[in-house]
């Protein structure tokens, strides 16, 4: 599981409202699902969850940024215009195919 803050425009890479995450090779690696966690507001204790099939990442990994040889670079827009689209990565791949629906409460 990775998590991020949501980045406000003057503090974030992109300038606009974003999400920043890492997503470490070995978790790719390891063939499973891989649950990104999305603040929802500055602040808030709520979260968008995505859940993220490894093989995604295997099959466009040239679509993204690399920190190194292990990090998987994300800096999914928390925009409407871009909404979780990738931002960093050469690819530009959105991320609303995996947004798990909310819980009913």
């Amino acid at each position: 599981m990775v998590a991020s803050k949501r980045y406000a425009p003057d503090e974030s890479w992109t300038k606009d409202k974003a999400w920043w995450l890492q997503i470490p090779a070995s978790a790719i690696r390891g063939g499973k699902k891989i649950h990104l966690l999305c603040e929802k507001e500055p602040g808030a204790r709520t979260f968008h969850h995505l859940e993220v099939p490894a093989r995604y990442f295997e099959e466009h990994l040239d679509d993204f940024a690399i920190i190194g040889e292990d990090k998987i670079n994300l800096f999914l827009a928390a925009t409407e215009r871009d909404w979780l689209r990738d931002l960093r990565g050469p690819g530009r791949r959105s991320f609303t195919q995996f947004l798990r629906p909310e819980a009913a409460t």
